[in-house]
């Protein structure tokens, strides 16, 4: 997951690459970021016991001045741990991983026990000293939306459309058309005619080049669209084609 790849569970780390699976072998680490509560569950069945996990946390530090007094303060730091434990808060959609500290750090001792959050929005380094095909399977399911989805739309109005996939917790736009048409003026039709053409035919090549037809087509089962401005019968068959692309391939696929 290069940063912003996805809308869904972002991965940002340098040694990655759109092919996370041929990367997370050679690597072994992948740095995330959860953009919403069902990334935070993919997650929590991804992290095993004895990985280690790296993010920003705060620890409270109490230090002693030359008078022999002490005083305290919460300080921001990076830490990573060796996973002992994990639990899933549910209603705040955090993760907390206990763990002990396994790399040098100004304010907490190696050995040190610490408990890191994992929420959304917050990044975060997982290194497993081997990725197994469940837990690759898992990640590339969560980054990949195009298999979460279980609704492609087209959302249009006059010269302006967004492609979109559903999911159960978001709506994902994976394409914008926004095209000037000529106004429909008395002797001019012709030109406003041939501008919907453009603009229909410019949704279509775009549905087709931004949603993955060939993973779980059958998902695919509902085209929403705003038909608006499309009534016009001298344009109506190009609506018609164009729905037709997810009718095909859905009979494609059941056969």
């Amino acid at each position: 997951m290069p940063l912003y790849l996805t809308h869904n569970l972002r991965y940002v780390s340098r040694n990655l690459c759109s092919h996370f699976l041929r990367v997370s072998v050679l690597f072994r680490d992948v740095t995330l970021i959860c953009e919403d509560a069902e990334d935070i569950w993919h997650v929590y069945n991804i992290i095993r016991i004895g990985d280690t996990v790296r993010c920003s946390t705060f620890r409270k530090v109490t230090t002693e001045s030359n008078t022999g007094s002490t005083s305290s303060q919460r300080v921001q730091t990076n830490l990573a741990i060796c996973v002992e434990a994990t639990d899933y808060d549910t209603v705040g959609s955090i993760l907390h991983l206990k763990g002990k500290n396994v790399e040098a750090n100004a304010y907490v001792k190696i050995g040190a026990y610490h408990t890191l959050d994992l929420a959304i929005g917050r990044k975060f380094t997982i290194y497993k000293s081997e990725w197994d095909s469940v837990d690759i399977d898992r990640l590339n399911l969560a980054i990949n939306v195009v298999t979460n989805a279980d609704v492609a739309a087209v959302i249009m109005h006059e010269g302006l459309a967004h492609i979109c996939l559903l999911t159960d917790t978001r709506t994902v736009i994976r394409a914008k058309i926004d095209m000037q048409i000529p106004r429909k003026r008395k002797g001019f039709g012709s030109q406003h005619d041939k501008g919907i053409e453009k603009f229909l035919e410019a949704i279509a090549v775009a549905f087709v080049r931004h949603i993955d037809l060939t993973v779980n087509i059958f998902k695919f089962r509902l085209l929403n669209v705003l038909l608006g401005f499309i009534m016009d019968s001298s344009v109506f068959y190009l609506f018609t084609l164009f729905t037709n692309i997810i009718w095909i391939c859905n009979s494609y696929d059941a056969k």
